[in-house]
């Protein structure tokens, strides 16, 4: 039977969400909680059970900034301990793993870590990988969506900047990030009250394919939204294309969109969809905007997918923050478990009582400070 090591926090992933989250998250937190963990069962009745590629990357992407130990932190370990030291703020701190892994992804890693210092200056990330993958958080999303949330509600003021962009199968995108700091507490937050959707943009892109695809997933998702009575005058999709080498393979080839709304009251709701080649347009324009209109109909503040990325953030706030959201997604109820654990914050789901498609995410946050000194 898989335990803990000695003198570490046992963290059973066994029941929790499957994805990388579970993992940035537990290291994330005992890095900034100075705990030492031993994570075990994770992914393990998955088909490629264990770790992956991922979560290994964003494990020593971590270790980097605050220097700790690992074992057996290697592919398809169903088993890993993290013992971490002091968090090194401002830093410069690179991961490059090629076209495997997600900057995007990493960010999420390594954003607590490096947003609470009491020295000048921001912090430094140098990533490189797939900026747009399949199946993963698009690094649109990251700088239109989850950016601008960690800055209007917590004060966080990180910069994006995107070098270049990497594709599946082919990667080498890089991305530079300053990490803005704060001595702490983050504030608390209170987002009730969506507002009115005032603009929904976007980015239809091709990589290696022909030029007009892009125009036609724009036309698909503009066509989607105004079916679902959006006005026409708020839609702003930029087709890009993304020119690759004349002999680039079809596997290498890319296309997708990447949509965000903004709210009057400063909320910003995004979706994404990808494809594969040959691409249909039809589909990757009416999936990315049928999953915006989805969020936008349940009148939550958030959507599912920053739904679990907030959640550590809530958790180090001082005080009692509330947010309204749609139904809790399974990577929304790990990062709960996994705060609580960690951190003793307190987090509560209550019904929406006007809204029965939303819910209210409650938190009692501890007030995390730069200067924390583990009891």
């Amino acid at each position: 039977m898989l335990s803990a090591a000695a003198g570490h926090l046992l963290i059973n992933a066994a029941g929790l969400s499957s994805g990388a989250q579970v993992v940035r998250n537990a290291v994330a937190l005992s890095a900034l909680m100075s705990k030492p963990i031993s994570l075990i069962n994770h992914r393990k009745k998955k088909r490629n059970s264990g770790l992956t590629h991922q979560n290994i990357a964003d494990v020593n992407l971590v270790k980097d900034i605050c220097s700790a130990k690992t074992t057996d932190c290697h592919l398809r370990s169903f088993k890993m301990d993290f013992a971490p030291s002091r968090i090194q703020t401002p830093g410069r701190y690179l991961s490059d793993t090629g076209f495997i892994t997600s900057p995007s992804l990493s960010i999420q890693a390594a954003l607590p870590c490096l947003s609470f210092s009491q020295e000048p200056g921001p912090s430094k990330l140098f990533l490189v990988g797939r900026t747009n993958g399949r199946r993963e958080t698009q690094i649109d999303y990251t700088k239109h969506v989850l950016f601008p949330f960690l800055h209007r509600r917590f004060g966080l003021d990180h910069k994006l900047d995107i070098v270049r962009r990497g594709y599946p199968e082919q990667g080498g995108g890089i991305v530079n990030v300053d990490v803005a700091h704060t001595p702490g507490p983050l504030p608390s937050v209170n987002l009730l009250e969506r507002g009115a959707v005032t603009s929904i943009k976007g980015r239809a892109y091709v990589y290696g394919e022909d030029a007009q695809l892009a125009d036609r997933i724009r036309s698909a998702a503009t066509s989607t939204l105004i079916m679902a009575d959006v006005n026409p005058e708020i839609i702003d999709i930029t087709p890009v294309l993304e020119r690759a080498p004349a002999n680039t393979p079809d596997a290498h080839k890319a296309s997708g969109l990447v949509l965000w709304a903004e709210t009057r009251n400063g909320c910003v709701l995004g979706s994404s969809s990808q494809g594969i080649h040959p691409p249909d347009p039809r589909i990757i324009g009416r999936n990315a905007a049928k999953v915006l209109l989805r969020n936008m109909g349940h009148e939550g503040c958030v959507d599912e997918y920053l739904q679990d990325q907030m959640i550590v953030f809530l958790a180090l706030a001082k005080g009692t923050s509330c947010i309204r959201t749609g139904p809790l997604t399974d990577d929304t109820r790990a990062a709960i478990a996994i705060a609580e654990q960690l951190t003793g914050a307190k987090f509560q789901v209550m019904a929406d009582g006007s809204n029965p498609s939303s819910l209210m995410i409650s938190c009692e946050g501890i007030g995390y400070t730069a200067d924390y000194v583990p009891s």
